[in-house]
């Protein structure tokens, strides 16, 4: 910004996370609650957060699409010797 103002519009704790715009100018928010869960959630000119959602089970790793009409969910399935992975299409 020209005059290096900022105007914090909301805090939270988390184990990490991460920022990235949609195509329609919101900004999706991803909070690392653990290591191993995320929330999402929404943010629009104004500062309104909306909470978009969370996985019901720990996942390795995932994606969004940028119209927030697709997710890749990357969740390990540990049987104590062995690892099964499973994709999942629509």
């Amino acid at each position: 910004m020209p005059d290096a103002r900022y105007t914090p519009i909301w805090t939270t704790v988390g184990e990490g996370g991460a920022t990235r715009w949609l195509d329609d100018g919101s900004l999706l928010i991803d909070i690392r609650d653990t290591p191993e869960s995320a929330t999402l959630y929404r943010t629009r000119v104004g500062g309104k957060i909306e909470r978009i959602g969370s996985a019901p089970r720990p996942m390795a790793g995932f994606r969004v699409s940028r119209d927030l009409q697709r997710v890749l969910v990357i969740t390990r399935d540990y049987r104590g010797d062995a690892w099964m992975s499973k994709v999942v299409g629509r």
